[in-house]
């Protein structure tokens, strides 16, 4: 909530590695190194609210860049799945 158009944010009550002009991406960046050592258990990314609004607002979808981030530095296949819908798992007994 630290982007110039969120009016309910304020770059004073950010935490110090985010009060900088490039927020989106420190916080992308940051984001990536926190979830890297369980990029392979992560199979979907879905988008909500807040990430519907900084795309609105700020022109930047910053899941894209997480998860194209998530995948490049690990190697893993993690899809970007939209707003709403489902995901169906099959299990095989056997296998």
């Amino acid at each position: 909530m630290g982007g110039r158009r969120d009016f309910r944010g304020s770059k004073g009550s950010l935490r110090p590695e985010f009060k900088v002009d490039h927020y989106f991406d420190e916080i992308v960046n940051q984001a990536i190194e926190w979830f890297s050592p369980y990029a392979e258990y992560i199979k979907v990314v879905g988008v909500g609210n807040h990430q519907s609004a900084i795309l609105k607002h700020n022109e930047i979808s910053i899941l894209d860049r997480f998860v194209g981030g998530l995948n490049n530095k690990n190697g893993t296949h993690v899809q970007l799945g939209g707003y709403g819908g489902w995901i169906v798992y099959t299990f095989d007994r056997n296998g």
